[in-house]
């Protein structure tokens, strides 16, 4: 049980119903903030699989690859105005969005995963800001999450639950064991609040800027019969598919 009632992390307050942990210390938060090196943008490129469906461009990440010589000014005049000013071009965080059925005859909205293709410059600077969290989101998830953290694997949580179980039986001990799916996690991710519990994680201003600028200006359009729909804007959730997400 957690019985601290307030901390401050760096000039911010974090207390109530906010999740109360450590946060990042300036080290960390100049850390995800540094500028941009070619190495990394190179890493995160590498680490792509060039052949994926490209996004509204329609230029996917091998073609990026194969023409590396001749774009390699421009995409790093690209990211360096990103980390300057904070924001990415609007067509270029222009998204097509296809609706894959998760079950056989689909006949309801919710039995529809939606998959976010985004244009192939964007996914790249996604990537190595993807690469940057990660390095830090250990210090800022708790032990019990599993998934989605470096060095961290989704089969423990399983071991864990057995021996607990285990451990009950073995001992003749009474116990109750509740499973929980959050329904539609992505589609209802509030981003004021994300940005919130950024801030009191010890995020500085500089990263919580290019998180607003990707969560909230994409303009999306869905694919019906191959065919994008008129764009509109997201005020809530975040896109599947998406490095960051």
């Amino acid at each position: 049980m957690n019985v601290i009632g307030e901390i401050e992390l760096q000039g911010v307050k974090v207390s109530d119903s906010e999740v109360l942990r450590s946060g990042i210390q300036g080290v960390d938060s100049a850390f995800v903030e540094e500028d941009f090196k070619l190495d990394k943008v190179l890493i995160a490129l590498a680490n792509y699989d060039g052949n994926k469906a490209p996004g509204p461009n329609e230029l996917n990440l091998n073609f990026i690859e194969s023409h590396w010589g001749n774009i390699q000014e421009d995409f790093v005049n690209f990211v360096t105005e990103f980390h300057k000013n904070g924001s990415v071009v609007k067509d270029l965080n222009r998204t097509f969005i296809s609706l894959i059925p998760k079950v056989n005859n689909v006949e309801s909205m919710k039995n529809f995963r939606p998959i976010s293709f985004v244009n192939s410059m964007y996914k790249i600077l996604a990537k190595v800001l993807a690469n940057r969290l990660r390095k830090v989101l250990s210090l800022v998830i708790g032990e019990s999450q599993m998934t989605f953290v470096k060095n961290r694997q989704i089969i423990d949580s399983s071991v864990i639950a057995d021996e607990i179980i285990h451990k009950w039986k073995k001992e003749s001990e009474g116990g109750l064991v509740v499973k929980l799916d959050f329904e539609k996690a992505y589609d209802s991710v509030d981003h004021r609040y994300l940005d919130s519990m950024m801030e009191g994680m010890g995020f500085g201003v500089r990263w919580r800027g290019w998180m607003k600028d990707y969560i909230s200006t994409p303009m999306i359009s869905v694919l019906v019969n191959g065919s994008p729909t008129s764009q509109f804007g997201i005020e809530t959730g975040l896109r599947h598919g998406d490095p960051l997400s």
